[in-house]
Formats: structure tokens, C-alpha cells, sequence
């Protein structure tokens, strides 16, 4: 396993153990590839049901934040293992998340509480389900003398997820009959692919295409194309060489590795959007001879965000708000999800890629959407349609808006990151983030996770001792109701004109003198919410006196 100290090998153990409870529970053996070749592991019970681990868990790179997949594979019918589910589940009240044959299986549901949930919340467990190709047992995946562990073949036509699974278990079996052929050269290789894992893992974040449900890579894919990048290069090799040159050798391959990733090509705008990073990066890390060095990679949000606007020169908007705070969170974390999926293949002619992290305020969330060519107003009439049918059942209201670059730059750009620059390949592993939600939304708020220059971490530290000094003298924070009451109010106050700073849907930060919030707004703006107040500054001057995401409150009493 990854080297997580002594909590991280705490928490891989907890989970195998946890696996191994799923595995009984389905009446299914649990492969646990290091240790497949003891003879008294070996189930003799039929049919046969087994459970292997795939990707950066199997092969001990696991870290806390990528997702863990297990396949279950078995003879006869399904019934069984869908019966299990259910009892699992307890469907009365739960209906499991299904994606084709592959099923989240949320930890509480395994018996995970109290801190360890926590530890576990941006890494989810899937389980796929498949038959065993034909020919298949058990010692031909077990280290033996003279014999290299395979999967053998799917005979005739199988479906794209079958497939999937038999890749996804091939190159578990290939990494680890690499180490076991060489076994004095384990440290130099399991440590490049780290390495280079943890380094791309991190590019890839930064550059939105890591996120659970919307960027078209994941942890599985990452390690796969990593290894599989290094995969025709002698060992004794890689233990001279150094990180720079690993990544050279990615980057000058990835795009042809696409293919072949263990979870299928990707969707065209998905393996669209991976081939214009990968281009924008080989050039930024090119000198004029157009050789490339790892040397010049900077991984920061500042600079994938810079790649996403100059990749596609048109872009929208989509803005959500869930008004009822029982369904809020479905809607935003699963519900929404599935209409920014229809609404990528409704506009699929137009090549979008969507950015993966939201804007979020409140009860309202926002994403961006960018395509090469312009989509015509019937067609986004059409869309806008099409969303509001999807939405009118569930209390929350979606509108589209066309952006240009300036407008997204102010509603999506990462803050404070202005001039920043990093030459440091290797990020710490808590950068990474497989799910791509509160963990890599913060990434993208400011700038802990980017490495910064001596300049920018002084600007950092006076930064971060004015918030707290005005969170010392303003532990009663007045919500903005209060504020704009005590505006119009206060005898001290009068005759001094203030303005509000809301938060349009279409345009950002928006301002209004204070006496025409209320009439005008409502009028005008179709009811602007107290949520979206973001600022109130004095006119004459246009000092801030109050601030919902710094906390400054300079209005007193």
C-alpha cells in the first residue's frame, strides 16, 4: 500500500475486512491477489462466486480519496447476487445508484461509523457484476513457476461492460507479474509508478478531469495508463532515472493509451477534452525545439482553469437552485448530475466539455459548459425546455445563460491565484481527489494545494491573520437580513448611501443603491433571494461594511 503512515494502513485494513464481510455476505471468495496461492484459500463450493479488487487497491496503492471497484464474477444466474443487494439495501427505503452493471455500495451499508465515514467520504466502493469467460479457474491467476498469471478470453460477443471488468483485471494481473518477475528491482518500480501516479493524478485534477460523475477520468484509468506508460521500460532503468523523465514518458504516449483504459473509451467530448490537456500541456512544457520536459509542468488551478478557457471559444451557463432543504442535497448531488449528463449528449454536435467543479452559493449552484461551435438560441430554447420538464417535480428551478470569457473568468476563475506559478511536479497526496467534490472544490478556493512562491505565501499569511482578526471581533456575524436592517434603521446612519452586491444568476456580482433593494429588485430581478447578498459597501467611498464569504462585519452593536 501507499505509503499513508500508520492511520492510512489502519484504515486500508479496516476496509479489507469490511470487503471480506461483503464477500461472505454474498457467498463469494475474496481474491486478495498477494495472497491468491494458498492452497487452503481456494473455495470449492459451486458455482463458483469470487470478488476481485481492481485498480490501485488490489495492487496496494490504494490512498484515501480514490474509489475502490470490485467485480463479482460467477456461474449461473445473477438472481443471487441481486437478491443480496436487496437485502442489502433494505430497497423499501434505499434505491441503490446503478450504472449499467456496476452498483455504489455506500459504506454505512457495510457497517463504517462514527470518524472512519469521514476519513472514507470522498471514496466511494462500486461493485460490477459479470460472468467467468468460459475457460476460466482459479490457478490461472495464481503465481505459479513458469506460468504467468492471465484472464482468459471472452469467447464470442460479450457486452462493453464485461469487457471492462476483464481489462480491469488484466492489468491488475500484468503490474503484479511484473514485480514478482522482479522482485529485487520491486522498490524502484512500485516507487516510480507512485510517483508518477500521485504527479498525474494531480494534473489531472487541476485540469478538470478528475470528478466522480463528470470528468471523464478516474483513479482506476489514471493508475492504468501510468503503468501502462512505463510498462516498456527495463527496470533496471527506472531506478536511474528520474520523475521528470517518467512523466515525459506519459505524456509523450497518454494519447495513445486512451483506447485501451480499463473502463472503456471514453465518451467523445470526454476523451476530447483528455487529448486537448494533454496537447495544451506538452506545449506548455516544450522549448522551442519542441522537445518536452516534466521540468516546466505546473499543476495549479490557476493554470487548468487557463487551459479550459483557451480551449473552446464559446460557453454557457447552467444555474441550479433547490429551494427544499429535505431534498437539497439528492438534488445536487445525484438528481443534477443526471440532467448535466443529458444535457452533454443533447449538445454532443456542438463538442462540449463542462468544467467539473460548481460555483456554489447556498441553494444555488452553477456550472460552466464550454463547446467549439456556437449553439444556436432554438437549440438552447429547446434545452432550457427540456431541463424544465426534467425539473418540475423536484422543488428546483435551472436556467441557461450564454457566458463569454470575461463573465465566466469572474464566476468560476480560482481565487487568488493570480500569478502563481509552480515548477514542483510532485503535489502532496491530500491534492488528489478522486470524487471531485468539497475536497477538490476547496482546491479551486484557494491556494493551499498549489505550491507557492515566497511572495505568495506572505500575501497568504496577511491574508489569512486579517480573516481571523475580523472573525475575533465579529463572533456574532449578523446574516444579511440583519445587515441591510440596520442600514435602514440606524439614526446614526442616515443620510450615508450604501449599496447591496448580490450575486446575479447570469452575471456575477451585481450592485444596487439600498433604497431600491426590495421594490426594484423584486420588480426586476424576479425576486432576488437574501442568499445572494454577497457585499454592502458605503457609496461615497465604496468601503465594504459587510462581507458574507470574509465575515467582515463593521456595522456594530
Amino acid at each position: 500500500m501507499a505509503d499513508n503512515g500508520s492511520d492510512g494502513r489502519k484504515l486500508y485494513d479496516a476496509i479489507t475486512e469490511i470487503i471480506e464481510g461483503l464477500a461472505d455476505f454474498l457467498q463469494a471468495f475474496y481474491v486478495d491477489f498477494p495472497d491468491c496461492d494458498r492452497e487452503d484459500d481456494k473455495p470449492l463450493r459451486k458455482p463458483r462466486r469470487y470478488i476481485f479488487p481492481t485498480g490501485s487497491f488490489a495492487i496496494g496503492l490504494w490512498r484515501p480519496g480514490d474509489d475502490i471497484r470490485l467485480i463479482y464474477m460467477h456461474d449461473g444466474a445473477p438472481k443471487h447476487f441481486w437478491d443480496s443487494i436487496k437485502e442489502l439495501f433494505d430497497q423499501d427505503d434505499y434505491k441503490p445508484a446503478m450504472r449499467g452493471e456496476e452498483i455504489w455500495i455506500p459504506w454505512q451499508k457495510l457497517g463504517f461509523k462514527g470518524r472512519i465515514i469521514t476519513n472514507m467520504k470522498d471514496s466511494r466502493l462500486y461493485t460490477g457484476r459479470c460472468h467467468f469467460p468460459e475457460s476460466f479457474n482459479l490457478d490461472m491467476i495464481t503465481p505459479q513457476p513458469g506460468v504467468t498469471p492471465h484472464m482468459p478470453p471472452f469467447e464470442g460477443e460479450v457486452s462493453p461492460h464485461i469487457r471492462q471488468y476483464h481489462q480491469m483485471i488484466a492489468d491488475v494481473l500484468s503490474f503484479l507479474e511484473i514485480l514478482d518477475r522482479n522482485k529485487e528491482e520491486i522498490d524502484a518500480y512500485s516507487g516510480c509508478l507512485l510517483s508518477g501516479y500521485a504527479t498525474v493524478y494531480a494534473w489531472a485534477t487541476f485540469m478538470g478531469l478528475v470528478s466522480r460523475e463528470l470528468g471523464p477520468l478516474n483513479s482506476n484509468e489514471i493508475m492504468s495508463m501510468v503503468h501502462s506508460s512505463f510498462r516498456g521500460w527495463h527496470l533496471s532503468r527506472l531506478a536511474g532515472e528520474s520523475d521528470y523523465e517518467y512523466l515525459d514518458a506519459f505524456f509523450l504516449l497518454a494519447h495513445k493509451l486512451l483506447p485501451g483504459l480499463a473502463s472503456g473509451p471514453p465518451s467523445p467530448y470526454g476523451a476530447r477534452a483528455i487529448l486537448q490537456s494533454l496537447e495544451y500541456t506538452r506545449k506548455a512544457c516544450s522549448n522551442n525545439e519542441g522537445k518536452i520536459n516534466m521540468r516546466w509542468l505546473q499543476t495549479t488551478p490557476f493554470t487548468g482553469w487557463t487551459a479550459f478557457q483557451s480551449l473552446a471559444p464559446h460557453r454557457f451557463v447552467i444555474t441550479a437552485e433547490c429551494w427544499d432543504q429535505k431534498t437539497r442535497r439528492k438534488f445536487f448531488e445525484e438528481d443534477l448530475q443526471v440532467i448535466l449528463h443529458q444535457t452533454l449528449r443533447f449538445i454532443e454536435r456542438c463538442e462540449p466539455r463542462i468544467w467539473p467543479y460548481p460555483r456554489k452559493e447556498g441553494s444555488c449552484w452553477s456550472y460552466i459548459i464550454s463547446t467549439q461551435t456556437e449553439m444556436p438560441q432554438d437549440h438552447l430554447e429547446k434545452m432550457q425546455n427540456s431541463i424544465a420538464a426534467a425539473t418540475h417535480a423536484l422543488s428546483a428551478l435551472l436556467t441557461l445563460s450564454k457566458s463569454d470569457k470575461d463573465k465566466a473568468d469572474q464566476m468560476f476563475r480560482p481565487r487568488d491565484m493570480s500569478g502563481t506559478t509552480s515548477t514542483t511536479v510532485s503535489l502532496p497526496p491530500q491534492a488528489t481527489n478522486s470524487s471531485g467534490d468539497e475536497g477538490v472544490s476547496e482546491a479551486y478556493d484557494s491556494q493551499d494545494n498549489a505550491s507557492d512562491s515566497p511572495g505568495t505565501k506572505e500575501r497568504k499569511k496577511r491574508r489569512n491573520k486579517n480573516k481571523n482578526a475580523n472573525r475575533k471581533k465579529n463572533k456574532k456575524f449578523r446574516n444579511a437580513d440583519a445587515a441591510i436592517s440596520r442600514l435602514r434603521h440606524d439614526p446614526g446612519l442616515s443620510g450615508v448611501a450604501f449599496e447591496v452586491g448580490y450575486e446575479d444568476r447570469h452575471e456575477g456580482l451585481k450592485w444596487m443603491a439600498l433604497e431600491d433593494w426590495g421594490g426594484k429588485a423584486t420588480e426586476d430581478e424576479n425576486f432576488i433571494p437574501q442568499h445572494r447578498v454577497r457585499q454592502l459597501k458605503r457609496a461615497d467611498d465604496g468601503v465594504i461594511v459587510w462581507d458574507r464569504e470574509e465575515r467582515i462585519d463593521l456595522l456594530g452593536g
